[in-house]
């Protein structure tokens, strides 16, 4: 045998190790890939990543649990929430939201007395639908919704139909400048 032919089995080998390591690695050392975040298909104010944090105010072993039924079983399920704080910000220009998920014509930002903070957006068919009220001596008096400014303290009350997609699933809402 030639001295060119060892050079060449001996690279043909070292090639052929270098191969089979790496089709090793990619078939038992390389990560799964799993999805980084579930995009939260609850009600439009504040579609986001569902994040892991400790004080997410909805369990998610409930959500979890309520992906389980069935179309043809349930017949209604509906969301009321109430969300309390002080207005940060208000963005009636429109835009589209941090995530690049959905496009918004109205955003409230409200942060409560304990530090949190979220966002609420509202496309055009959900501001139509928004009652705005003035809480004066325990009773409501219709108030307008351009008239809300930053430091403003609000109660949302709002009813969405889970079964509806998310740009049209509001039914109700109602904004209470306390």
């Amino acid at each position: 045998m030639s001295k060119t032919n060892k050079v060449l089995i001996i690279i043909f080998f070292v090639l052929l190790v270098i191969t089979l390591g790496e089709i090793g690695y990619y078939f038992f050392y390389q990560p799964v890939n799993k999805s980084a975040s579930t995009t939260n298909q609850s009600p439009s104010p504040t579609p986001q990543t569902i994040s892991s944090e400790k004080n997410q105010a909805i369990n998610k072993d409930t959500l979890d649990n309520l992906l389980f039924l069935k179309k043809g079983i349930v017949k209604s399920s509906l969301l009321t929430t109430e969300c309390q704080g002080s207005i940060i910000e208000i963005d009636d220009k429109g835009g589209t939201n941090s995530a690049g998920q959905f496009e918004y014509k109205l955003k409230i930002k409200i942060k409560s007395d304990s530090g949190d903070t979220n966002s609420f957006y509202y496309n055009d068919s959900e501001i139509n639908k928004i009652k705005v009220f003035y809480l004066d001596k325990d009773q409501k008096t219709p108030y307008f919704l351009n008239k809300l400014k930053v430091g403003d303290k609000i109660l949302i009350k709002d009813i969405y139909n889970l079964l509806e997609n998310i740009d049209n699933n509001l039914i109700e809402e109602e904004i209470i400048k306390l």
